[in-house]
């Protein structure tokens, strides 16, 4: 059954890149698109339905929908008309989505629903949803090719939830902490802690900036390191994602070290690079312990400093091989969030 349908689908393809455009009737059908809700939080999911009207014998089509990368990101599509579809291709924020009838069937008429298309909005801001193309095939595999431009807009909106924990009351960084726990970029423990003093790995801190920065889900990398299966599950993902984008990096024996304690010298690098701000070479901070920074930091925590992402601990010390804190952490990313 699956060979069959694998291809019906390989057939489907063909026709609707091979057959051209057959010669429009005099009713040309319409198109339009419809949003479960206009005003959604970030980190929730929405539906945009693309309907079709005056479809005459539609058995097999096609749909090119293109949307906001920076503000969307693109899940699943699925269709009501039975058959078979064929799975979504996303590509640099344009979704390519078919469906077919299987067997000797007659197509539809009438209104249709195509598909539904899920979204979640990752960023506040207008994002536009636009249907550009639509390729009908009817029963006969006559194709024929429309342009009908249909456009929505939604306002994915950040919905900051007040989230506290017993153990930040009074703490320097208690603000910081409350507002990246509400954005959901961190969590506390089950007993309602947050443990604010307590170290990061690398693989939580990697976890943490890819929840807070705006970095297009492109699939990542296929991860090489050969620890790769001591990257926790809960953050492979993310850590391909960052590898990808140049935020992070591995050592020079190709391992991440996913459990290692992050350095505040690693985490201000990191944090620059999702930044996107160059550091000018060879410049240096003025901490007083500004010669212990290592080279491949010391321009890039100059430049921090003068953004404001990154302080000091006391008697204007950098210490870049200490480890960075849960509160420290939680500090620097907030200050990049705010940047923006």
């Amino acid at each position: 059954m699956m060979k069959k349908l694998t291809l019906l689908c390989l057939t489907l393809l063909l026709c609707l890149s091979l057959f051209p455009a057959a010669i429009m009737a005099a009713e040309s059908p319409t198109y339009s698109m419809s949003v479960s809700e206009n005003q959604t939080n970030t980190g929730h999911d929405f539906r945009v339905t693309v309907k079709g009207d005056d479809l005459v014998d539609l058995y097999s089509y096609e749909i090119n929908v293109t949307y906001d990368t920076k503000l969307l990101k693109f899940k699943k599509a699925v269709s009501s008309m039975t058959g078979f579809s064929v799975p979504a291709i996303v590509k640099d924020g344009k979704v390519t989505f078919a469906h077919t009838k299987v067997g000797p069937k007659s197509g539809e008429n009438g209104t249709v629903e195509l598909a539904v298309l899920t979204f979640e909005s990752i960023k506040n801001g207008d994002a536009d949803i636009q249907l550009t193309s639509v390729k009908n095939v009817d029963s006969q595999l006559k194709a024929t090719d429309y342009t009908p431009n249909v456009k929505l807009s939604v306002k994915p909106s950040v919905i900051e939830k007040t989230i506290t924990f017993s153990d930040i009351i009074g703490h320097w960084a208690q603000k910081a902490i409350e507002k990246a726990a509400g954005l959901g970029i961190v969590n506390g423990y089950e007993d309602g802690t947050f443990h604010p003093e307590g170290q990061v790995t690398r693989a939580e801190f990697t976890a943490m900036l890819l929840r807070a920065v705006d970095v297009p889900a492109n699939g990542g990398v296929t991860l090489n390191f050969t620890d790769v299966d001591s990257i926790p599950n809960w953050g492979r993902s993310l850590v391909s994602e960052a590898v990808n984008a140049g935020i992070v990096s591995g050592y020079d024996d190709n391992t991440f070290r996913p459990n290692q304690l992050i350095s505040r010298a690693e985490m201000a690098v990191m944090v620059m690079r999702a930044a996107g701000i160059q550091a000018e070479e060879g410049s240096k901070s003025s901490f007083a312990d500004t010669d212990d920074i290592p080279d491949w930091a010391n321009p890039l925590v100059a430049s921090a400093v003068s953004e404001g992402l990154i302080h000091g601990r006391d008697n204007n010390m950098f210490v870049p091989f200490d480890n960075a804190t849960r509160a420290e952490a939680v500090t620097m990313i907030m200050s990049l969030v705010d940047r923006h």
